[in-house]
């Protein structure tokens, strides 16, 4: 769902790029059911950064067959302003805590 989200939302936005908007365009009207992503579409996690309410965190992990489909998506959160960081996120909370935890085991 935060995957179709993305994409339509982004395909109508009109700061994006005409070409990436066509990209994100078509990859929407070529998926009729939300199981056709299954395979293809492994994480997609929206999320408020800690310090900024402002500011949101955006996370996704696609199949290769979709490799234009994301850098259009990559393309247009930097025209909108976004900022690129390939890696890791880094640890939660929780995943902090658990860590401190295990160290004290």
């Amino acid at each position: 769902m935060r995957w179709a989200i993305l994409v339509t939302g982004l395909a109508a936005e009109p700061k994006v790029s005409p070409e990436d908007r066509e990209m994100l365009r078509a990859h929407s009207e070529s998926v009729s059911q939300p199981s056709m992503l299954t395979d293809l579409v492994g994480l997609c996690h929206v999320s408020q950064t800690f310090g900024d309410t402002n500011m949101f965190r955006i996370q996704f992990q696609t199949a290769a067959a979709l490799e234009s489909v994301s850098k259009a998506l990559v393309s247009a959160f930097v025209t909108l302003g976004g900022t690129v960081k390939y890696g890791p996120a880094p640890r939660s909370a929780a995943e902090r805590l658990t860590a401190a935890c295990l160290k004290r085991a």
